[in-house]
């Protein structure tokens, strides 16, 4: 249950991007995506010791999944089906 809030932020981004901006460009998401996990990361790691509680680590997460799930509606866009021939 800790969990569903991260998961859900990642799956409304994933879901969300395409939909509610359809025209974006592939490579500024992934940039935008990119730079959102990124922050997230540094502000979690700059704020956790050893007793850190969930409200240290809930606000850096939710901004990591937001652009984790902006890498992921990207995927599409960015990768192409190898076959034969």
């Amino acid at each position: 249950m800790r969990l569903l809030p991260l998961s859900a932020t990642l799956l409304l981004a994933a879901a969300g991007i395409p939909r509610f901006f359809p025209d974006a460009s592939p490579r500024r998401v992934v940039r935008l995506g990119f730079a959102a996990l990124f922050a997230g990361l540094v502000v979690m790691v700059g704020a956790l010791d050893a007793g850190a509680g969930p409200e240290i680590v809930t606000w850096p997460m939710l901004l990591a999944c937001l652009g984790i799930g902006a890498l992921a509606s990207q995927l599409g866009s960015v990768t192409r089906v190898v076959g034969p021939g």
